[in-house]
């Protein structure tokens, strides 16, 4: 009895010691975890953060640069067409017609002004539609002073928008005197083309810029006003966040735009409305001013500020700020790390609670349980390691165990094979994080997968789907890809991880050929069957992600996250908008290298995006494989189409639709012609003032 008792007061005592190390340890191990991931994940945050605020401010100056940089070339057009339309020094109808059709052909100009050295000028206005102090048509109005034997002859009159006076000049007074302004006096010493320092418009809203044209005994300074609301848009467009302050100023701190809109004239120090620019006011007036990262604590609130040169035609250096709240930065990925720490601490309390449970099912069989589990940390899932013990909570670990080996046989064929060898082999290690690489990005879905399963069995389109990812995923996997997922009716994958391969975009556009015809052969067996049909959309792109182990403590998924991965899925999405099967990037393309046969569709702004992506739609090849070569009249077919999307690009509707009917006539029925015939038409019935080229997606 009392070796009984013995026995049980030491196995009690030892359970009971390892139980408690076994608490200690993982309330330990997962605090200081949970600490570091939450430093190691803020820090990410952070920086996520910042390169989103970079690239922001970025996008915000070339748009800038965009719409400042052609002031010297317009001015200079307009100045050469003045002297053709009106060569004669007493044309002054020939300038009033000059100038009023420089106006019209140039919306972002507000006001274009002729000025000598007499106090004589003609200014030619944009007017405001509404405006109830002009006459209901007007459109533009011109203003001329003459400098006569009497004195100044000043008149006004108003024309309507095709350029048709709306009655006689009327005599009027004004107090604009533009040879005292420094932009005048600048054209006039140099005696050329000059861009003055973007200024303040008198009684407007705008920015000057002045270009000479040498005419000594008449009017010789033209000056165009470029709106500043264009710029206030342009700032507006790239804020960040609700309280990002995107602000152009000059080298003297006065504020040229900013997109909050119209703010009192002045320089950054009065204004009041800018509390947070006071803070960078010195850095925005020095005489050099490299691209720099700001940080300021104001009133208990960090802001972070980023200061850009921008390449204009002004003589006088320009600047960009961006400035925003660094809490709305980091609001929804502070959330988001919130939560996975909550449910970090929810899984390591159930942890603990298992090694609790655990610890007290351990008895004197441990050290054969250590050593058959060290069989199992080598991949050993063959051995029979059952152990049989009169101990029914080893017997049940035993078992766990052998569960485990059969769990982790069955992991094989659920996560690359790749993968697992570089985890076995220690190269890698299961756990959170990942690596940013270049990646080639596949997506695909099945058109109208919805429709076409609504009406079948669920045994039926189990099978039929198991068949069509069978057929899908093979040919991925003997074209060199790892899949990510299978998502419903869905695929991801991906080329050049988990290991390198240099020649990643060429795999991944013959794969995606190969499986588009797999497709296609699927979708002719079932038609023969009797079965529904399953037309496949192919989407890919190249871009940089991060590829590693994404999840909780708990679980984790080997995956990619990035935008490039977002680009990917919107290409494959777009398929639908342009009436194809298959469309690569730009990116893509140029990185598979000579030998594919593809079509440029679009140039298009994805949802969720600011820069646009060009795409092409992936016909097949030319002298790589005998399986995705085209013949001949394809290839022809596929040359032919650039003069038609050209004209579509270029805006030019009616030569657009012309071509493409010309080319539809000789190709014969095409979806991405027919769909991009019924763009053009549309575009052409309905014009736009601000067609690029580019198509913003308002859809996923």
């Amino acid at each position: 009895m009392k070796t009984t008792l013995g026995i049980r007061r030491h196995t009690i005592r030892l359970q009971t010691s390892i139980g408690a190390l076994v608490v200690l340890l993982v309330a330990g191990l997962s605090g200081l975890l949970l600490y570091m991931e939450y430093r190691e994940g803020r820090a990410i945050a952070v920086e996520y953060a910042e390169a989103r605020f970079l690239q922001a401010g970025l996008t915000t100056r070339d748009q800038l640069r965009l719409v400042l940089a052609p002031t010297r070339q317009l001015l200079q057009g307009i100045a050469a067409n003045m002297e053709t339309a009106a060569p004669e020094q007493g044309d002054a109808p020939g300038k009033h017609r000059a100038l009023l059709t420089a106006l019209a052909q140039n919306p972002q100009v507000s006001r274009l002004v002729l000025a000598g050295r007499d106090d004589g000028f003609i200014l030619a206005e944009n007017l405001t539609p509404g405006d109830p102090t002009y006459p209901d048509q007007a459109r533009f109005a011109l203003h001329s002073r003459r400098i006569g034997l009497l004195g100044p002859l000043e008149n006004r009159q108003f024309f309507d928008r095709d350029g048709e006076p709306l009655g006689p000049p009327q005599p009027s007074e004004s107090a604009w005197h533009f040879q005292q302004e420094d932009w005048f006096r600048a054209a006039v010493d140099s005696g050329g083309l000059v861009a003055g320092n973007p200024e303040p418009i008198p009684d407007a809203s705008g920015l000057a810029s002045v270009v000479a044209w040498p005419n000594p005994s008449g009017f010789h300074v033209l000056a165009a006003y470029i709106t500043v609301q264009d710029l206030d848009d342009t700032l507006a467009e790239h804020r960040l966040t609700p309280g990002t302050l995107h602000v152009l100023t000059d080298s003297r701190g006065t504020v040229l735009a900013s997109s909050v809109g119209a703010i009192p004239p002045g320089t950054v120090a009065a204004q009041s409305t800018m509390r947070p620019l006071l803070a960078i006011a010195d850095i925005l007036v020095a005489p050099r001013l490299p691209e720099s990262e700001v940080v300021l604590d104001m009133e208990g609130k960090t802001w972070l500020a980023w200061v850009f040169p921008v390449t204009t035609p002004f003589s006088s250096p320009v600047r960009l700020a961006v400035l925003t709240p660094e809490d709305e930065i980091l609001e929804d990925v502070l959330a988001r790390l919130q939560r996975n720490i909550a449910l970090s601490v929810a899984a390591s309390l159930l942890g603990l609670l298992l090694a609790v449970y655990v610890g007290r099912a351990i008895s004197r069989p441990l050290h054969r349980l250590t050593r058959e589990a060290a069989r199992l940390e080598k991949l050993d899932m063959a051995a029979d390691f059952l152990i049989h013990s009169r101990i029914t909570e080893v017997q049940r670990l035993s078992t766990t165990l052998r569960l485990s080996a059969t769990a982790l046989a069955g992991f094989a064929r659920y996560v690359p094979g790749t993968l697992v060898r570089r985890i076995v082999s220690g190269e890698i290690k299961p756990e959170l994080g990942g690596e940013r690489r270049e990646v080639s990005l596949f997506f695909s879905d099945i058109e109208g997968f919805t429709t076409v399963s609504e009406p079948m069995e669920p045994e039926a389109i189990t099978q039929a789907l198991t068949e069509y990812l069978s057929r899908i995923g093979t040919v991925l996997g003997e074209g060199g890809a790892t899949i990510d997922k299978y998502m419903g009716d869905a695929v991801m994958a991906f080329w050049n991880a988990p290991s390198d391969q240099p020649d990643h975009a060429r795999l991944a556009c013959l794969a995606a050929l190969k499986a588009e015809a797999a497709s296609k052969a699927l979708e002719s067996e079932a038609a023969a069957r009797g079965l529904p049909v399953f037309p496949t959309r192919f989407g890919l792109h190249l871009g940089e992600a991060v590829i590693g182990n994404i999840g909780s403590a708990d679980r984790i998924n080997y995956t990619a996250l990035g935008s490039a991965v977002n680009i990917a899925s919107r290409i494959e999405g777009l398929n639908k908008y342009f009436g194809t099967s298959l469309l690569i990037s730009e990116q893509l393309r140029q990185a598979a290298g000579t030998g594919f046969v593809t079509r440029p569709a679009g140039l298009v702004i994805v949802k969720g995006t600011a820069a646009p992506v060009l795409v092409h739609a992936l016909m097949g090849t030319e002298g790589i494989d005998p399986a995705t070569d085209l013949s001949p009249e394809r290839i022809a077919m596929a040359k032919a189409w650039q003069a038609p999307f050209d004209a579509y690009q270029a805006g030019n509707w009616d030569l657009a639709v012309q071509r493409i009917e010309a080319y539809l006539a000789s190709h014969g029925p095409d979806a991405l012609a027919r769909t991009t015939l019924d763009h053009a038409i549309a575009h052409r019935d309905t014009p736009s003032a601000h067609w690029n080229g580019v198509e913003r997606m308002a859809e996923k």
